[in-house]
């Protein structure tokens, strides 16, 4: 059993408490046996004299006296890690890939950017291997401006276009040479009318007509296509003029009246007119000046 006074474990066949001598009945552990016969001072009983016994031997415990329990505190449970996700900047840097739509949003202009290329690049030879071609195109309203050569069946096609070109700029150029000296004479004669057609100067006119009619007898234009066709009708212009030229000095001084000279100037602006068909489109061709039947 266990003493109510101080707690230590005795034997229940021990009246009293061992270790603090308390007993182990129940009553009151600091009181004896002897304190309750003891006579009540208000009841006016008169306590009778008691002999205290003498103190024994200390009862052997069988139970060895154990040590106050002491209050120890709990253990303290061990701490909870809670483990927390690494910051962002301890991370490795990944690099981000573009979102799929905005991958799919740039693929149009991709092969958009492909397809002006492969455009640009058959453009460029489709230009590269018809360019000679071009060079030898037929004008409006006529087959091409250059004859071919008859002189080399056999010449590479490259080389004889090349050649007929150059060929049929020459020639070109010498009749445009001729029409810039007629287009002078017939602004001098226009001076010669307005001054009341002195001799002296119809005379020079009518040389310069005589000439400008040699140059166009003597003019190559197989280079060019019609060309025959087209000297033809400029050495016929050229003949009307020299004969209406002629006119106006056999009338000098002064000038002949325009029935005189009106048959003479209808053949030559008729001549004039059909050679500017055959001119125009060699002159557009070539950068020189096309003209017009009353400027020549």
């Amino acid at each position: 059993m266990r003493c109510p006074a101080c707690g230590s474990g005795t034997s229940s066949a021990s009246s009293r408490c061992p270790r603090c001598d308390a007993p182990l009945g129940g009553g009151d552990p600091w009181t004896r046996p002897d304190d309750a016969d003891a006579g009540n001072p208000l009841s006016g009983d008169t306590p009778t004299a008691t002999t205290p016994f003498p103190p024994g031997p200390p009862p052997s415990d069988p139970d060895p006296p154990q040590a106050r329990a002491t209050w120890s505190p709990l253990p303290t449970p061990p701490s909870e890690t809670t483990f927390v996700s690494p910051a962002p900047w301890d991370e490795p840097q990944v690099q981000e890939q573009p979102p799929r739509e905005r991958r799919r949003r740039a693929l149009p202009y991709v092969l958009l950017v492909a397809a002006c290329a492969v455009l640009a690049a058959v453009a460029a030879v489709v230009l590269r291997s018809g360019g000679d071609d071009a060079d030898t195109a037929a004008p409006p309203g006529g087959g091409s401006p250059y004859a071919s050569d008859p002189a080399a069946p056999g010449a590479e096609p490259d080389a004889t276009s090349s050649r007929n070109r150059n060929k049929a700029i020459a020639e070109a150029g010498a009749i445009d040479k001729l029409l810039e000296q007629m287009a002078d004479t017939r602004a001098d004669l226009g001076d010669a009318v307005t001054d009341g057609c002195p001799k002296s100067a119809l005379q020079r006119i009518l040389a310069q007509r005589q000439d400008q009619l040699r140059q166009a007898d003597a003019l190559a234009v197989d280079a060019l296509d019609q060309g025959e066709e087209l000297k033809d009708a400029l050495v016929r212009a050229l003949r009307a003029s020299v004969e209406s030229n002629q006119r106006y000095v056999d009338a000098a001084p002064g000038c002949p009246s325009e029935s005189a000279v009106a048959d003479v100037n209808d053949r030559a602006s008729e001549a004039k007119a059909e050679f500017i068909r055959y001119w125009r489109p060699i002159a557009e061709r070539e950068g020189m000046d096309p003209r017009s039947a009353d400027t020549i």
